[in-house]
């Protein structure tokens, strides 16, 4: 019974996350009390690449290397580069356990290991990226929703903790048993839940971790043992969620009754820039080009310093899905292409 109302409480916020999205921009057109700095000059396309089908979601990158892992075909890989100079299909070749709730299993890269993860039951298997194995399984013990790998036995993950009634960070050493190395608080403002709701982030080459808050103009800038490097913020105003939520009492969970103001959607983060997709709309901005365009403001990680903003259209007709960043290039993944474009 925990378990299903776990999957159910996840459903209805993915469901209530839909819904807000289709009806984001009409409600964040409005002047949000702040100015951007526009520079369209600095993005050019490179190259885009048509994918054999939708699904696929950023599964991990390396110094070299961008990995895309396939929600509907779990063992579909595809290998490319931040230029899309090359692609190429590889097979997962894990058998997965029965007892996988495969709506909720992402596959995640670090350098060389593909890591199997799911958050519910939990279950984490580890594979050679180039094996024929059937992976190892780790002895993960706690329910997590975001998961990082730092390296083969050390990983980031954020879950909710029942005493708090909260998301948390914590650093998890898996080797014959999982042990917990470090926790980090989130900071909240209302809800546990949905106030620390974010993108969990970690740049391989500086060993940064960033936590982006999605309901506030909050950045955490951590470093690889969770201790706190600085806080910053991005450039609206929003530092308290404007959430509308419910309870429903016939399952005992919480969800949206309104569409909540999204400020920062999405975010990536290299080792000099930390981007973000923003959901809010300012001052001295078109209306009608907010409502067709993405908008990306760019930050210097080091400072926390807003640099400029552009925009990123659609492509053929569609939308973005989520982005990965290099220090001179943004890759973009859309439903069915994957475009490159350089920062100038």
């Amino acid at each position: 019974m925990k378990k299903i109302k776990i999957i159910t409480g996840c459903t209805l916020v993915s469901v209530g996350i839909i819904f807000a999205l289709e009806l984001l921009q009409v409600l964040n057109e409005h002047d949000n009390g702040f100015k951007r700095i526009f520079n369209q000059k600095a993005l050019e396309l490179i190259t885009s690449f048509p994918l054999n089908s939708g699904g696929y979601y950023f599964a991990g990158t390396s110094s070299n290397h961008v990995y895309l892992a396939n929600s509907f075909y779990k063992q579909a890989l595809v290998e490319t580069d931040y230029a899309i100079t090359h692609l190429a299909y590889l097979q997962i070749r894990v058998k997965l356990p029965e007892k996988l709730f495969l709506p909720y299993e992402r596959t995640l890269i670090d350098s060389n290991d593909i890591f199997i993860t799911e958050g519910i039951s939990p279950v984490m298997i580890r594979q050679s990226l180039y094996g024929d194995s059937d992976g190892v399984t780790l002895p993960v013990k706690s329910h997590f929703n975001l998961m990082v790998p730092l390296s083969k036995t050390s990983f980031i993950v954020r879950r909710y903790d029942s005493v708090l009634q909260q998301n948390i960070l914590e650093k998890i050493k898996m080797a014959d048993f999982a042990a917990i190395e470090k926790r980090f608080v989130l900071s909240r403002e209302g809800n546990g839940f949905f106030s620390t709701d974010g993108s969990l982030l970690f740049d391989q080459y500086s060993g940064m971790i960033c936590y982006v808050y999605r309901y506030r103009n909050e950045i955490d800038f951590l470093d690889p043992d969770l201790d706190l490097i600085y806080t910053s913020r991005s450039i609206d105003t929003i530092k308290t969620p404007e959430l509308g939520l419910e309870k429903i009492n016939s399952e005992g969970m919480i969800t949206f009754s309104v569409p909540p103001k999204y400020v920062n959607k999405f975010a990536a983060l290299s080792n000099k820039y930390l981007l973000i997709e923003s959901g809010l709309k300012a001052s001295n901005e078109n209306a009608h080009v907010f409502a067709h365009e993405f908008i990306m403001d760019l930050y210097d990680n080091r400072t926390g310093q807003y640099l400029y903003s552009f925009y990123i259209s659609s492509f053929h007709d569609e939308k973005i899905q989520n982005f990965v960043l290099s220090d001179s290039t943004i890759l973009v993944l859309y439903e069915n292409y994957l475009c490159a474009y350089r920062i100038k």
